[in-house]
């Protein structure tokens, strides 16, 4: 497999998600070495769903980290 990643991520964040939503769909699709449940499919399903609709906040690796760490406290 050839994939210059430094192109990749040269993109624009739209041509990325297209690529990222596409590259998802394809791994909902395979069955070969499946090892979720129709649950946790599902689940991630309604959850991806949630992320495309524009319903999910999403959170900066930084922040959750914080709040992580933060707790220990």
């Amino acid at each position: 497999m050839s994939i210059d990643m430094q192109e990749l991520l040269s993109l624009s964040s739209e041509e990325k998600r297209v690529i990222a939503e596409t590259l998802w769909e394809s791994l909902l699709l395979e069955d070969e070495n499946d090892s979720l449940t129709e649950d946790e499919k599902q689940l991630l399903q309604q959850r991806f769903n949630a992320f495309e609709n524009g319903k999910t906040k999403l959170n900066d690796w930084e922040e959750v980290k914080e709040r992580i760490i933060g707790n220990r406290k």
